[in-house]
């Protein structure tokens, strides 16, 4: 019989600082999983005019290989400090370097990973950017769940947030959501969204005119049966159920500043069936004030990998 090894915890590492701060939360991750830590770089050369005659390059690559190596030390001495002051001498880390874009060798990678994990922003792009290229792609991409360093990383502060509207990215989002907060310890506030008649099935919705109470009562319904399920599966994390009348977004980015992690699906109920991240996800993604964790619906929960 052949042992497979667990899938790791995958951090994208470019040597920003926020990359390090990815770093604290994949290690914070990993430990609670029993998984193994893996830091991938991933670098290309830079799109700079050259000269249209023949010279040896060695030099140069072998540079931007000890700078990238560097990287990776750094990092890896950070994995191992944070493990260290958690009371854990025995994770294991492995670096890897790659000469590739890096969202493609992330989302590549991510097929392999229990999730990704990835700061704000790296170095390139513009300072202006609320969240880097890199990070947009890959949780849009990424064959695991995605989670983006935003604001404070409080590991075992505040409940795990995530929003429910029913649809199957929520639904993953629930999976995680609960698993994680088991995990950490801590308890999972849903919050249900609505602006409209709630849509129940194919076709049935409330008729109008409708009475907000009405609607108010379907969404408190509809919120209920979706946290059934996993209330039974994961009895020792505490729920608190929110229905709110309102944008959706507002909500979310508001609950999240007593949060320690948002889950959300990919895309919820609304917008363009192409769209791979929502509306909802990619306002989460650029202004939460803690950790965002990007749920697609075909994902697996990470224990499950």
């Amino acid at each position: 019989m052949v042992n497979v090894a667990p899938a790791p915890v995958l951090v994208g590492i470019d040597g920003s600082e926020d990359a390090l701060r990815a770093v604290d939360l994949g290690v914070d991750e990993a430990l609670r999983r029993h998984r193994r830590l893996a830091l991938l770089h991933a670098w290309t050369w830079p799109l700079v005019p050259v000269p249209a005659v023949t010279y040896d390059v060695n030099p140069a690559q072998d540079t931007m290989r000890v700078a990238a190596e560097n990287i990776m030390e750094s990092a890896r001495a950070r994995a191992e400090e944070r493990a260290r002051a958690a009371g854990a001498e025995n994770l294991e880390v492995e670096t890897r370097i790659i000469g590739d874009v890096a969202a493609h060798a992330l989302i590549e990678a991510s097929r392999e990973a229990a999730m990704v994990v990835l700061g704000t922003r790296g170095l390139g792009g513009f300072a202006a950017m609320l969240l880097g290229s890199v990070g947009i792609h890959v949780a849009a991409h990424a064959s695991s769940p995605v989670i983006v360093v935003r604001g404070e990383h409080r590991p075992g502060e505040g409940p795990v947030l995530v929003g429910v509207d029913g649809s199957p990215g929520a639904r993953s989002a629930l999976e995680f959501a609960f698993e994680e907060a088991s995990l950490r310890r801590v308890p999972v506030t849903a919050v249900h969204v609505w602006n409209s008649p709630v849509i129940e099935g194919l076709g049935v919705v409330l008729p109008i005119p409708y009475e907000l109470s009405d609607v108010a009562s379907q969404a408190e319904r509809l919120l209920a049966e979706q946290l059934a399920g996993w209330q039974e599966k994961y009895p020792d994390v505490p729920v608190t159920q929110r229905v709110e009348h309102g944008s959706v977004p507002s909500t979310l980015l508001e609950a999240s500043q007593d949060a320690g992690l948002v889950v959300v699906g990919s895309r919820g109920l609304g917008g363009f069936r192409g769209l791979l991240l929502g509306s909802v996800s990619q306002a989460v993604l650029h202004h939460a004030t803690c950790p965002v964790a990007i749920v697609h619906p075909t994902q697996d929960a990470p224990g499950t990998r």
